[in-house]
């Protein structure tokens, strides 16, 4: 699980994301909820502008919503939480609705696979 090194730089951020697109918290929650994410308490989004609670960061297609609700791209989220992270700015939909769908003991075998591939050695050339 991703966890962000701070969260009172991405409660800045997502506040000020927010306010940029004249939202208040409740439009926010509610635009979530239309992204097909489960109704939220009427006090999340405040939580987490405030650092009291994280969104669900780990999960690419809330990432999605998140960003596609403040009109950033879903990077800009990731770094505001202080996670370094390189990766495209957009994953292929096929790929991130497939990572979405999997269970935790699943997506933990994609990592460590993932963590094998890029310790491994470059195939040496056919000669």
């Amino acid at each position: 699980m991703l966890v962000p090194m701070t969260s009172s730089k991405l409660g800045d951020f997502l506040r000020a994301r927010r306010k940029a697109q004249n939202l208040t918290q409740t439009q926010v929650r509610d635009a979530l909820v239309d992204h097909g994410w489960r109704k939220y308490e009427d006090s999340a989004v405040a939580q987490w502008e405030n650092g009291r609670a994280l969104p669900p960061l780990s999960n690419p297609r809330f990432i999605r919503a998140l960003a596609s609700v403040l009109g950033v791209g879903e990077l800009d989220i990731l770094s505001a939480a202080g996670m370094n992270v390189d990766i495209p700015e957009k994953l292929p939909a096929e790929i991130v609705d497939l990572l979405s769908g999997m269970s935790p003991d699943q997506l933990r075998e994609v990592r460590s696979f993932l963590r094998y591939l890029s310790s491994k050695p470059p195939d040496e050339p056919q000669q």
